[in-house]
């Protein structure tokens, strides 16, 4: 039987928040929706309560890994044994809101049958924020060059799979699926699908719930991680390289490749010499030509084919630990006591700077709900709200690092800041 809706549920670990999530599909009152439940090797209840409704329900699909492999396995295994004529992807701790697949279809129809439709979501952790992607008259985009343009152009943050709704004909016909790496498995997945559909529909109704947990991979920063980053990197210039796209399309997958690459920069800043060695044997065993020059600056692919792998590597570190060192110095002359703005893997190789050269860090600030007031490299996290209201009388003393990859979220930080009584000389943004 094929379905109208293949909702794929990657799960580990994840009896917390299962029922929860499942339920939110079954409430849809539809009867042809299937529920594809990939289990990955997980190790507390999560495997019985897959069993449980694939018993219940002759619409439940469940496949077991036996060990942990990765959501990205995952996904890729849920899409290959679904049934649907569209996939939806469902991290096991979030939920669709009610009905929100009645007004999908209908949708659907109504533009005969697109390649993807692109829903709105919402996040637990910023209740407020309402992740809408089109704000513009969907009129003034109505091809995918305009869209595109249109993205290009508002800086959303696309990188994530689940408020895509894609066509099952379409992922396999153009060889779609997640790469096999630890971080930014959606970042790939969703640039191919933009960059190679033919035709496309909004849904304007808000159709996800993110709650966005705090043990997210997205925060890891361990040396797996790196090699992982890499290996995106590299993927991600293969596909530039693939064919001749647009200027537009050339824009967002430079947009993408320069977000993973600054992801790359901050954590080579967090890796032990041993480590490098390891990253740089990597570089020469899956051939340097594989990435672009990008960007100008620092380019990792002019030092290494100058000065090999290793030595490269490290001079590529240097480099980009030296400039930020120009920039701290300057805002440390004037204000002693130095902040970090939003709790990171950028946060992390900031503050690996600072201490490594004599800076004073007075703490780290992140109004994400999940942060507050836990620990983040020995510093408790505090809220915005939190900080003016103990430290005001500090703020002339005290200069803000904000560390961010997107150009919205520094300027909206920075223009709070500005907000609460400080002057630009005590606001620093900082990308990798």
């Amino acid at each position: 039987m094929q379905y109208f809706f293949s909702v794929v549920i990657p799960i580990y670990n994840s009896e917390q928040f299962l029922h929860q999530s499942i339920h939110s599909v079954l409430v849809q009152k539809k009867n042809n929706v299937q529920i594809v439940l990939i289990n990955d090797g997980s190790t507390d209840e999560s495997k019985k309560i897959c069993d449980f409704y694939k018993k219940k329900y002759n619409f439940v699909k469940v496949l077991h890994h036996k060990r942990n492999q990765g959501v990205a396995v995952s996904r890729n295994n849920g899409i290959r044994i679904s049934d649907g004529k569209y996939i939806i992807f469902l991290d096991s701790d979030d939920e669709l809101f009610k009905e929100s697949l009645n007004g999908l279809e209908i949708v659907i129809k109504a533009r005969k049958d697109p390649d993807v439709i692109i829903g709105r979501f919402i996040k637990k952790t910023f209740p407020n924020s309402n992740y809408n992607l089109i704000k513009a008259n969907e009129k003034n985009i109505n091809n995918t060059e305009n869209f595109i343009k249109y993205v290009n152009k508002s800086q959303f943050p696309i990188g994530q799979c689940w408020p895509f709704i894609v066509k099952k004909k379409f992922l396999l016909g153009n060889k779609i699926i997640f790469p096999k790496v630890k971080i930014g498995e959606d970042d790939l997945y969703v640039a191919k699908i933009i960059c190679l559909m033919s035709s496309y529909a909004f849904l304007k109704k808000n159709f996800y719930f993110k709650k966005d947990r705090d043990s997210s991979l997205s925060h890891s920063k361990d040396f797996s991680t790196t090699k992982s980053t890499l290996k995106l990197l590299t993927q991600f210039c293969l596909f530039k390289n693939k064919k001749k796209w647009s200027k537009n399309k050339n824009i967002f997958i430079d947009t993408f490749i320069q977000n993973v690459f600054g992801v790359f920069s901050a954590l080579i800043i967090l890796r032990k010499k041993e480590e490098m060695k390891k990253i740089s044997h990597h570089l020469r065993k899956k051939n340097i030509k594989n990435l672009i020059k990008f960007p100008e600056n620092f380019s990792l692919y002019n030092l290494i084919l100058k000065k090999g792998s290793y030595r490269g590597l490290v001079e590529f570190k240097n480099l980009i630990i030296n400039s930020k060192l120009l920039l701290i110095k300057k805002l440390n002359e004037n204000y002693k006591n130095l902040y970090i703005y939003c709790r990171s893997k950028y946060a992390a190789a900031t503050i690996k700077i600072l201490k490594q050269n004599g800076y004073l860090i007075k703490g780290v600030i992140d109004d994400n709900k999940s942060f507050v007031q836990k620990d983040f490299l020995g510093y408790k996290t505090i809220s915005s709200t939190e900080f003016f209201k103990k430290f005001k009388k500090k703020l002339t003393k005290s200069g803000f690092i904000i560390t961010n990859q997107r150009a919205k979220t520094l300027q909206k930080i920075s223009s709070q800041l500005l907000k609460n009584g400080l002057n630009k000389r005590q606001i620093l943004t900082m990308k990798y």
